[in-house]
């Protein structure tokens, strides 16, 4: 299996000394690149979904560009490239890759969302202080259904 390696310079554990020479400032100019990319990729699916072009559940980017809050609001678009980046940046680990399929197949099947959220109420409920333990989360048995069936196709 592939690992990244973050290396001295990338930027990560680096003093934030914003002079050119310094790896924090190249690191900074390295996600403003790859921000403006992602930019142009989410305003292209933004119209295309606008003209119906794509759908909803086209890709992880339509997905976010589609979702709502509780109030019917959309993401707003700098919390969706920042999602991104995260995604792209921490994408190397199964874990990850597993948490982004999870949230998106809850975002595209109001079936399964209203299972999972069914299941945790009910263990949530019998709860003595309203605090999850291991043993509570073992009772999710759908929960862990639905994960191991995306691990199936991340994997």
């Amino acid at each position: 299996m592939h690992h990244l390696h973050c290396k001295q310079d990338c930027g990560a554990w680096v003093l934030p000394i914003y002079l050119p020479f310094t790896p924090y400032y190249r690191a900074l100019a390295a996600r403003r690149r790859i921000y403006d990319r992602f930019s142009a990729i989410v305003d292209e699916r933004w119209r295309r979904l606008e003209d119906g072009s794509l759908s909803p559940n086209n890709d992880v980017i339509t997905a976010m560009l589609s979702m709502k809050d509780e109030e019917g609001r959309m993401v707003p678009r700098p919390e969706i490239l920042d999602n991104l980046i995260k995604l792209v940046m921490a994408s190397h680990d199964p874990g990850v890759s597993l948490n982004a399929s999870f949230v998106r197949h809850l975002a595209m099947n109001e079936v399964t969302l209203k299972h999972i959220c069914d299941e945790h109420t009910k263990i949530l409920s019998e709860t003595k202080d309203g605090n999850l333990t291991w043993s509570d989360v073992q009772k999710m048995k759908y929960t862990w259904r639905v994960a191991q069936e995306l691990m199936r196709f991340i994997g």
